[in-house]
């Protein structure tokens, strides 16, 4: 591969991780708190039926 090329890519690569490390916002996990009701709540609907 031609050594042009292969910077080429290289520094394409180092390109688009710097975006996404930069200014792509990670999306937030939900709350904890709010999975664990939402399964209790579930559970009583079951036991219910």
């Amino acid at each position: 591969m031609d050594k042009r090329t292969l910077i080429a890519i290289i520094l394409s690569i180092i390109v688009l991780v710097g975006y996404q490390y930069f200014f792509v916002k990670p999306v937030p996990p939900k709350p904890v708190k709010e999975q664990a009701k939402t399964a209790q709540g579930e559970e009583k609907r079951q036991e219910a039926a």
